[in-house]
């Protein structure tokens, strides 16, 4: 608890005044703690109701929680961060690096109950191929299978040699008569000639002056003179 010291008045003497003063001097030297360098040691138990905050926290025998004359459980009402191995009655319990190193008694439970299956995982990567393995024994022959397709038609091969000629063949027989053709067109008529002069009942002794010519295919004698050429229809050689 705090220490009480009743006011000074301005009525009292100077050796109230002295007494007030040695007394707060002395509650300074040994009953407040206050802050040096390095340090200053005060001897003694105090107790403070309210919130205390420093900077490190240090505590040489250990700390509990409770008051002055009573302990009780200490409540941490914050994370916390140990910077070093955790023991238990001077017991390591967890190292510096978070692992457990204590006794094990206790920390395995019973067998729980399967669990559900779970979903299936993704499709791990394909495996390095094995070795071959060894040739299995010759098994026996299977049965025919089907029938397969039928192949595709091959290319068509280079001509052969011409071969030797064969002896003549017999005469064939005589075909049937064509039918007739068809008929022609008639030709175009032809211009007609120049009447020639009346030359019946013309005998030898009128006929112009010219050559008489015998022709011994078709036995007709020609008369020409000039431009004329007639033919002799009657004729008579000496008493004929």
């Amino acid at each position: 608890m705090a220490i009480n010291y009743s006011d000074v008045a301005t009525t009292d003497d100077f050796s109230t005044w002295l007494a007030r003063t040695n007394s707060l001097l002395g509650a300074l030297r040994d009953s407040t703690i206050t802050a040096g360098s390095p340090y200053q040691n005060t001897t003694g138990n105090a107790q403070l109701f309210g919130i205390f905050n420093s900077t490190t926290l240090v505590a040489t025998n250990g700390i509990r929680g409770g008051n002055v004359s009573t302990s009780a459980e200490l409540t941490v009402t914050s994370n916390v961060d140990v910077e070093g191995k955790l023991s238990i009655n001077g017991n390591n319990v967890i190292n510096s690096t978070g692992y457990w190193v204590g006794d094990t008694t206790g920390l395995k439970g019973q067998k729980g109950e399967v669990g559900s299956a779970g979903s299936a995982g993704d499709k791990g990567d394909t495996g390095q191929k094995g070795q071959k393995g060894e040739v299995g024994v010759t098994g026996s022959t299977g049965s025919d299978g089907d029938k397969g397709d039928t192949g595709q038609k091959g290319q068509k091969g280079d001509d052969g040699a011409v071969g030797p000629t064969g002896p003549q063949g017999a005469g064939g027989a005589q075909g049937d008569k064509g039918d007739q053709g068809a008929k022609g067109d008639v030709g175009t008529a032809g211009s007609k000639g120049q009447k020639g002069a009346n030359a019946l009942g013309t005998t030898i002794d009128q006929l112009p002056t010219g050559g008489f010519e015998f022709d011994p295919n078709n036995s007709l004698l020609y008369f020409t003179s000039g431009s004329f050429t007639g033919v002799v229809l009657m004729f008579r050689s000496g008493s004929n």
